[in-house]
């Protein structure tokens, strides 16, 4: 194609369209990259020229690049380290590194994987300078010159005594390039706001940043009591945000209140750095829960809402926690029936008596809601027993219940065949059991409830499997690749 007719194609709206379109694609995909390595799910590496063999090195398994007489060191999470040639060096790592934020050097030394990075503290020798502790043992040396660099990635004000960054959420700190700013980002202007968040590389507002250091900010401000509490649902903090975003750049609301979300998941879920109740937001699962009167540590868990008059009947004669989850489980939710139900266990075992769908939908919804709880601090059941199982109907009713299973597409056949693999189906068939077969019938349900907590009572019919069946069905040990930590 000629020159000038390059020049049209770029000029066409069309085409810088999907242009800037693929430009947004290539830096999502570079940000899943990034938290794919802090996981250390990612299969990217470097091939390092060695005076052997040429070496290939995972990013997830490299601890740092050290400096070494005109060649580099290169250190492993397994304690490993080797030389390279003379044709790789520091600044050669530092170029091919340059994309992951979470490589940074630290010294003229060391190119550091903050990801691998455990501790801080002062030097045993040099009393002014500090020392960094990586979780493969490594210990490198940090002048005090060079620590106000780590200082913006950790939030700290000092290097003296970091113990357990892990722990502390660091990661999240500097994955998210949290830090502190001179005045309160609501307040700023769109320069200002391009200033501190303009993406150096790209030339484009870096909005994740800015949501994830809105989030962070407005928590420290609230407990400063500089700031209200939500006392309304997580759109109603957006609400709040979205003013602040808006001077920066042209909101897309439904991308952009999502991409919160995700702000939200990072900090709350997978860095521990907060909570909800951080915020006051409201809890509009409330309604749908009762700790138990006698019985606080076993749970009676319903997958629908439609079905919490019965629950209450139900705690009523036998005095179990109750729960309706209405669908898949918020953490949000789950977080607040933690706080109100775990001061009052004080040590007491927990079981589960379940009343969801028979079906691959019922049963990650019960996984859900155990892996938050767990999440949540309250320790795994003792006991898990589902009611709403083949072996509790007789023939005749399963003949008239059964529902078949969707498989449609490859993936609820995917959802079937790893649900009958943790014990689901009839006869080994694709075929369900909605949860009003069995609740709406009192008598049925009161004597099955009975057992139930007979089995919770007696240590020794918690080694038996209830209701006494040819196979067990476990859900709760449920292959998937769904998010089971949402909200």
């Amino acid at each position: 194609m000629s020159e000038p007719d390059l020049s049209w194609v770029l000029a066409n709206p069309a085409s810088q369209a999907v242009f800037k379109d693929w430009q947004a694609l290539a830096e999502q995909y570079q940000q899943a990259q990034v938290e794919l390595l802090r996981l250390g799910h990612c299969a990217k590496g470097l091939l390092i020229p060695t005076p052997g063999p040429d070496r290939w090195v995972l990013l997830s398994e490299l601890v740092c690049v050290e400096s070494d007489s005109r060649r580099s060191r290169i250190h492993l999470s397994s304690g490993e380290s080797f030389l390279s040639t003379t044709t790789f060096l520091i600044s050669d790592a530092v170029i091919k590194l340059a994309e992951w934020p979470q490589f940074q050097r630290l010294t003229d030394t060391y190119l550091v994987n903050l990801d691998m990075l455990s501790q801080t503290h002062s030097h045993p020798e040099r009393s002014r300078d500090y020392e960094l502790v990586m979780r493969s043992g490594l210990r490198i040396p940090l002048p005090e010159s060079r620590q106000p660099l780590l200082l913006r990635h950790l939030d700290q004000d000092s290097l003296r005594k970091v113990k357990s960054l892990e722990a502390q959420g660091g990661e999240g700190v500097y994955l998210d390039n949290l830090r502190p700013f001179p005045k309160q980002l609501r307040l700023m202007s769109k320069a200002e706001l391009n200033q501190h968040f303009r993406n150096q590389r790209t030339g484009r507002f870096d909005t994740a940043s800015f949501l994830s250091n809105y989030i962070w900010e407005y928590a420290q401000l609230l407990k400063l009591g500089q700031r209200p509490a939500i006392e309304g649902n997580i759109r109603t903090f957006w609400y709040i945000l979205k003013p602040t975003l808006a001077k920066a750049i042209k909101l897309d609301s439904e991308k952009n209140y999502d991409q919160m979300l995700h702000a939200f998941q990072r900090l709350i879920v997978r860095y521990g750095m907060l909570k909800f109740r951080d915020f006051s937001f409201s809890d509009e699962g409330q309604r749908f829960y009762v700790p138990g009167p006698e019985r606080i540590n076993v749970l009676l868990v319903a997958e629908k809402k439609g079905h919490f008059r019965r629950l209450q009947a139900l705690q009523e004669e036998f005095g179990t926690t109750i729960i309706a989850l209405g669908g898949m489980p918020s953490l949000l939710n789950s977080e607040y029936f933690a706080d109100h139900l775990s001061p009052q266990l004080k040590g007491a075992p927990l079981h589960v008596i379940s009343l969801v769908d028979y079906n691959p939908a019922g049963a990650l919804i019960l996984r859900s809601f155990l892996a938050q709880l767990q999440h949540e601090g309250l320790p795994v059941p003792d006991s898990i027993q589902h009611l709403v199982v083949p072996d509790n109907f007789s023939a005749d009713d399963l003949k008239a219940i059964a529902e078949p299973i969707p498989m449609g597409s490859k993936a609820d056949r995917t959802k079937a065949r790893r649900w009958i693999e943790a014990g689901g189906g009839i006869d080994g068939k694709p075929l369900g059991i909605e949860s009003d077969a069995l609740v709406l019938y009192t008598d049925r349900l009161k004597a099955l409830i009975t057992q139930a907590l007979t089995n919770t009572e007696d240590p020794r019919s918690l080694t038996m499997e209830f209701p006494p069946k040819d196979h067990v069905y476990r859900p709760e040990a449920l292959e998937t690749e769904a998010e089971l930590l949402g909200f």
